[in-house]
């Protein structure tokens, strides 16, 4: 092999590296955007959230009214603690999706107690939680037909 053919057995290889490399410059990119556009929607997400911890009278524009909380034995500060709770998993489940979610032991104990799982079904649901994509959302709605079935009549009715 002479000088010119290993001369251009270096370019063509180098011309490979230069396209690999911005292949995944272009991919690292698109990632580093789609991670700050995450991040921003869920800090934003949580400066939201805190206003309501400060100004309950908030969630009435979510549907959510003292006669609604009432009705279904419970008051705002437990609303938005079950909120934020359950919408930071739901954001966790968003940015790192699963084919299927399973719901961690935490999360099913914390369904067991029944104002919790009835603070999910008749106040949040559909008011204060994002479309899901990841799951999370049918793994909890699973959960809670499974262990309340009898009970979802009577809260059901308790909405009017």
């Amino acid at each position: 092999m002479n000088s010119e053919e290993l001369t251009r057995i270096v370019a063509v290889i180098s011309a490979c590296i230069s396209v690999l490399t911005a292949i995944f410059s272009w991919w690292a990119f698109r990632k580093k955007r789609d991670s700050t556009k995450w991040t921003n929607r869920y800090t934003r997400l949580l400066e939201v959230e805190g206003m309501l911890e400060k100004r309950h009278q908030l969630l009435t524009l979510h549907g959510i009214t003292p006669e609604l909380l009432e009705a279904h034995g419970t008051d705002p500060a437990e609303v938005i603690y079950v909120l934020m709770s359950f919408r930071a998993t739901q954001e966790s489940h968003r940015l790192e999706p699963k084919e299927s979610v399973v719901l961690s032991e935490y999360r099913k104990h914390m369904l067991n107690n029944q104002k919790v799982a009835r603070i999910w079904r008749c106040v949040l649901r559909g008011r204060l939680l994002f479309p899901d994509q990841s799951g999370f959302v049918s793994a909890i709605d699973r959960n809670i037909e499974s262990n309340y079935h009898d009970s979802l009549t009577e809260w059901d009715k308790a909405d009017g």
